[in-house]
């Protein structure tokens, strides 16, 4: 009986909740669209990968770090996907505040893009497709030659640390294209 009081109960009080909460979470909804939007602009698919390739570390470091060190490998992953976690939090934020700086100082992608294009073509396609290219053949490789586990954590760990680089060479050569234009004028 009592059971029963308490599943009527659960059940009436969830669409009062949901009905009373609904407008926050619109406007919470909404703000925080626009604000993934805005990073997507600035930093285009940084903060899925970096979500996709941690949760691969995660799932895939769990069970290698298992097999090592057998139990105490099971706390210590959970340690690590903890701190993984805290930190992908953390880094999300200041993403999405860099890109909220970068819209305040009006930074636009598509003429850094044709900028660094006109002056630097061959350091363009090593920065999108080479980077991108050797990044996809050594995670293959891992995984084909080391096995799953290994892998699984051995490719996000590289797909982050191109990401990094990517986004490193394109200030580079964008701060030299820009110099080149300065000194054409």
């Amino acid at each position: 009986m009592i059971g029963v009081a308490f599943t009527l109960l659960l059940v009436l009080t969830i669409p009062l909740l949901i009905v009373f909460f609904a407008p926050k979470l619109k406007k919470s909804y909404k703000r925080q669209e626009a604000e993934r939007s805005l990073t997507f602009k600035h930093y285009p698919g940084v903060i899925t990968m970096m979500t996709l390739s941690s949760s691969a570390l995660i799932i895939f470091g769990g069970s290698l770090l298992t097999s090592i060190y057998g139990e105490i490998g099971t706390f210590v992953a959970l340690g690590l996907a903890a701190i993984l976690t805290f930190a992908l939090v953390k880094t999300i934020k200041i993403i999405t505040e860099k890109a909220k700086q970068r819209e305040a100082e009006g930074h636009d992608i598509e003429s850094k893009k044709k900028l660094i294009k006109k002056h630097y073509p061959q350091a363009y396609v090593l920065l999108t497709e080479l980077n991108r290219g050797i990044v996809t053949v050594v995670g293959c490789f891992t995984l084909i030659m080391y096995g799953f586990s290994i892998g699984f954590v051995v490719w996000p760990v590289l797909l982050l640390v191109s990401i990094a680089c990517e986004y490193w060479l394109d200030s580079r050569f964008y701060e030299k294209a820009k110099q080149r234009e300065a000194e054409a004028r």
